[in-house]
């Protein structure tokens, strides 16, 4: 009698020879999901986003009585038919700034729930750590480094860019600025500095609002990207729709454009580096309020909670960003390059994480891939 080779794995019992060769799981111990990738990307983008936007609306109309959300979409609607676009400030720039934040944040349940739909029946049971809602693994310290490097870079940004804008230039009160922010055209209470009382819940609420912008951006979109792209890939496909959305943000330039672009390229790479929204959102909130609140100056051309006076940047616009603030800046783009550079070279090529196809048992061709199709 022959001996077992030891070498070929041992036979399944309970398994019949002529049996089908077990569903490709495209989750480990999960179903394949129900939609494309492309699909679920598109899908999930347009409820999302207008969850949160829609939804902000709707909550400051009800939080503030002298917002009338009916009146001012009608005041917009008749401006656009006579083409007077100029003349329209978006609904968000009429909002009291801190019931948009309230507002805002009152959305994160309404998030969650739409992306808990999507995890557990669209995408048949992904875990909610695919798509970066966990905390980063600590057992490595490539999340530390990831998450230094970025920081450092943030302030060796604004640093280098405040002592040149103040070399050349000058930071005046926002109000005496040639090309002044509309600040009573658009919501009068933004320019009200803010106490060192409320600046721990503006801190707190800025970054529930960046958490909320890296759940969607870099959270269930960017992974559904990663499943057929490569990181760098997929994170500029992000970054690009991203700095899409603002177009219609006030004295939005080229230069503001590529360096919103680039600001969420290293957003992105930490997220890559870490697997986890979380370090993103907190950076991205401190970027916010160090410009916006510690800086008092314009964030995206939005004055968000200064802690005083509302300044504004005087010289070139190329270089002091002019209305739309430091991010408007060439110097801040150019000064960002090294930076994101440094991180991308840190995580190399990884390519998509959808799995190729693997082996059929039977040995007469390959299980179908686990990537959709």
């Amino acid at each position: 009698m022959t001996g077992a080779d030891p070498s070929r794995p041992d036979p399944q019992p309970d398994r019949p020879a002529d049996a089908a060769p077990p569903a490709p799981d495209r989750w480990p111990g999960r179903g394949m999901p129900l939609l494309p990738a492309g699909l679920r990307f598109a899908l999930y983008f347009v409820i999302a986003f207008n969850l949160v936007h829609i939804g902000t609306l709707i909550a400051v109309d009800l939080l503030d009585p002298n917002f009338d959300l009916a009146a001012l979409a009608e005041e917009a609607r008749t401006a656009i038919e006579q083409g007077d676009d100029d003349a329209v400030d978006t609904l968000e720039q009429r909002m009291d700034p801190a019931l948009a934040l309230i507002g805002r944040i009152l959305m994160l349940p309404a998030l969650a729930f739409v992306t808990w739909l999507f995890l557990h029946v669209i995408d048949a049971r992904r875990p909610a750590s695919r798509i970066g809602l966990t905390l980063p693994d600590l057992r490595t310290g490539a999340w530390q480094t990831s998450i230094g490097l970025a920081a450092l870079g943030l302030v060796a940004v604004l640093g280098p860019w405040l002592a040149i804008v103040a070399a050349v230039g000058d930071f005046v009160p926002a109000a005496y600025a040639a090309d002044a922010i509309q600040i009573d055209a658009a919501a009068p209470d933004a320019a009200q500095p803010i106490s060192l009382l409320q600046l721990p819940l503006v801190l707190l609420g800025l970054a529930l609002s960046a958490l909320i912008e890296e759940w969607m951006f870099r959270g269930y979109l960017y992974s559904t990207l990663r499943e057929r792209f490569r990181w760098i890939h997929a994170a500029g496909m992000i970054s690009v729709l991203y700095a899409f959305l603002h177009l219609g943000a006030p004295w939005a330039t080229p230069a503001a454009l590529t360096t919103i672009f680039l600001i969420q390229l290293l957003l992105a790479a930490v997220r890559e580096a870490t697997g986890s929204v979380l370090p993103g959102a907190l950076l991205h909130g401190a970027w916010n309020a160090a410009i916006g609140t510690l800086l008092s100056l314009p964030v995206s051309g939005t004055v968000l909670f200064p802690l005083g006076t509302p300044l504004q940047a005087q010289g070139p616009d190329g270089l002091t960003g002019g209305s739309f603030g430091p991010e408007g800046s060439w110097l801040i783009a150019a000064l960002l390059l090294p930076w994101l550079l440094l991180l991308t070279q840190r995580l190399g090529d990884r390519g998509p994480t959808a799995k190729p196809p693997a082996p059929d048992p039977r040995g007469d061709g390959v299980r179908p891939p686990h990537a959709d199709g």
